[in-house]
């Protein structure tokens, strides 16, 4: 009888720590079938960081901060994932606007970064946590907000998710500028993306490339697109959700790279990075 009862206790407990780590939604990943109504993107995991501006104490609410800075997705209710090298202030100077709920700006109550990036020493681990101060309320705001779903590859005996970065991914990010236009709004664009080898890179990059974190792609990252992400579908699972498989990085400055065309980003596809974000995440402080 004691042995049951412990049985069914320590089951109960994994089947709990399991979703306390996974945290997923029943649509994540799942694009919408058309753009909803007032939105811009069938893609409702997009979002965008905003900074305020040297005078917003003297600004209504929506005037207080500058267009988008870089962008994120939304990972969980009061969780996004963008890149590190994009938040170098105060987490008081930035706000989180959703991409298909552009009326509201939502307060960063935190930012953390990749413990192993380090701006003075490359451009590697490129990644950050934000969390808001309040939550998207993602299960009743499904009509127009979903997260991504991330990747369990690496993280259990079956490595369940291997997504791959192929020709089927895509890379969710603006367009350019435009120069004889700059108030010109930006179009949100998808393109499709792929890996270019690793070798390649290094010969451009040499130690600034770090390939077990980082994959290069002739895909340009434009200015405000830093932390845009790439999602892949995964064959293994149904073949249409899509997963977080990389975000944008850093790409070439023309005059130091006038030929190169790789753009470099951070890899997500592998066990210790979906660790660190599910510890982040359920940390108690």
């Amino acid at each position: 009888m004691f042995i049951i009862i412990k049985f069914v206790l320590i089951t109960t407990l994994i089947q709990f720590i399991s979703c306390e780590i996974i945290e997923s939604f029943d649509n994540c990943g799942q694009p919408y079938k058309q753009v909803p109504k007032d939105g811009v993107s069938e893609y409702g995991w997009l979002a965008q960081v905003w900074r305020l501006k040297p005078d917003a104490d003297k600004l209504p609410e929506k005037e207080k901060y500058k267009d988008n800075q870089c962008m994120a997705s939304i990972i969980s209710d009061n969780w996004l994932l963008g890149a590190a090298s994009c938040l170098p202030l105060k987490n008081s100077q930035y706000a989180i606007k959703m991409v298909n709920l552009p009326e509201k700006f939502y307060q960063v109550d935190k930012i953390v970064k990749s413990p192993e990036y380090n701006p003075t020493l490359g451009a590697g681990y490129d990644l950050a946590l934000i969390k808001l101060k309040s939550g998207l309320q993602l299960h009743y705001n499904d009509e127009k907000v979903r997260a991504i779903c991330l990747s369990d590859f690496g993280t259990g005996p079956e490595d369940r998710s291997q997504v791959k970065v192929t020709t089927d991914c895509l890379l969710h990010n603006y367009g350019p500028l435009d120069e004889q236009v700059p108030d010109k709004a930006r179009t949100l664009v998808k393109d499709s993306i792929h890996m270019a080898e690793a070798t390649d890179c290094e010969k451009v990059y040499h130690k600034l490339f770090k390939e077990p974190v980082m994959f290069c792609s002739n895909k340009a990252i434009y200015e405000g697109n830093n932390g845009a992400p790439i999602t892949c579908p995964d064959d293994n699972y149904d073949g249409t959700t899509h997963f977080l498989s990389a975000i944008a990085s850093w790409g070439r400055k023309k005059a130091v790279y006038p030929t190169v065309k790789f753009e470099v980003y951070t890899k997500l596809i592998d066990g210790y990075y979906i660790t660190w974000i599910n510890n982040t995440i359920h940390a108690k402080n």
